[in-house]
Order: structure tokens, then sequence, then C-alpha cells
């Protein structure tokens, strides 16, 4: 065991999530953090013309409280086009 405590010296150790999983680190931190909102982020996602790297980024940045609002998202539209289809 003292072995172990030595080879792991300076390493914090994850608990682990739910699904037994250990969430990554955030290895860049100078990465700068973004300040826009779960709203903002979903409507420029939704809306924007090209590649909205800022709301990506900040979707990165708040994973944990975007992606249930993106599989919400993802289901609802799922389910218009059902609709559509069914007509």
């Amino acid at each position: 065991m003292e072995l172990v405590r030595r080879l792991c010296a300076g390493f914090r150790i994850e608990p682990a999530q739910s699904d037994d999983t250990v969430r990554a680190p955030d290895l860049n931190p100078l990465r700068e953090q973004t300040s826009m909102d779960a709203q903002a982020i979903l409507h420029e996602v939704t809306h924007a013309e090209g590649l909205p790297a800022e709301a990506l980024k900040a979707a990165s940045d708040q994973r944990d409280e975007m992606l249930p609002l993106f599989v919400q998202k993802i289901e609802t539209y799922l389910a218009v086009a059902s609709l559509r289809l069914d007509r």
C-alpha cells in the first residue's frame, strides 16, 4: 500500500460517478471561461448561421447543466418530425 501512495503522490483521485465513470478534469487551466447562460447557448446553437463556436465552448464549460437541455431539444425535434411524417 505504501508503494501505491508513493506512486500516486501528487495525483488527485476523483470519485466515480453513479455510472462508475470518472469525469476527466479540465486539463487546460488557462482556458477562458464564458459567461453565456443556458438559454443564450441554446438559442445560438439552434439559430446561428455557421458554427456557433462561442456557444459550443460555453456549452462545453457548462456540460453538466447543458446535457439534459440538449437531450430535451433533440427529443422535442424528433417528436415534431415524427408527427410531420405521420400526416
